[in-house]
């Protein structure tokens, strides 16, 4: 069984990325008036990005409701990220910058994420340990979101001495994303 459905979904994948070649070689690499005209876009498949709400009960913790929406907003662009290096083959580069920007915006959502149970003008680091001196993290979850802001801020180009290539990977992507499900966990236990 296994066999034929990996064979269909072969076949079905060698049928979508053909059509997908020809629509961009028939429209060239600018968006023109002509597709803005007939609204030629394709479509994400529904089901894989999760919805504001399915993150918003996610969040007891987060009582601002306007600060929840936007982190449901920033984890639904995470899903985006997570349906592009899962679903399509985007490599070198360009893989490494989206694995990037997933760690830098799961770095804004814990920073967000912290602000609620500490305050703005520390540090990112003291908010870290004002929360595992109060037992409101563990020591694994504190060190996981050290690594997340340590890794975050090499967000602006200007300020590496180094090449961004073979930097970023598929696992550093996975652990950004884990290290901030722990910490809203976390957050709900001790918020109950």
């Amino acid at each position: 069984m296994e066999e034929e459905v990996l064979a269909l979904l072969h076949g079905h994948m060698k049928t979508v990325n053909k059509l997908l070649q020809e629509v961009n070689d028939t429209l060239g690499p600018e968006e023109t008036e002509f597709e803005k005209d007939h609204k030629l876009k394709l479509n994400i498949p529904s089901g894989y990005i999760r919805t504001v709400y399915d993150f918003r009960i996610r969040m007891p913790c987060v009582k601002d409701k306007i600060l929840q929406y936007n982190i449901a907003y920033q984890l639904q662009l995470s899903d985006f990220f997570s349906w592009l290096l899962t679903r399509t083959n985007v490599s070198l580069t360009v893989r490494e910058m989206v694995i990037k920007y997933g760690i830098v915006l799961m770095g804004s959502v814990a920073e967000s994420l912290l602000v609620i149970f500490t305050t703005k003008n520390v540090s990112f680091d003291n908010k870290l340990r004002r929360l595992l001196g109060a037992n409101k993290i563990s020591q694994n979850t504190n060190d996981e979101l050290k690594w997340l802001w340590d890794t975050r801020l090499a967000i602006h180009p200007f300020e590496l001495n180094q090449r961004e290539y073979n930097k970023y990977k598929d696992e550093h992507f996975d652990r950004a994303v884990i290290s901030v499900r722990n910490l809203l966990n976390e957050l709900n236990r001790t918020c109950r």
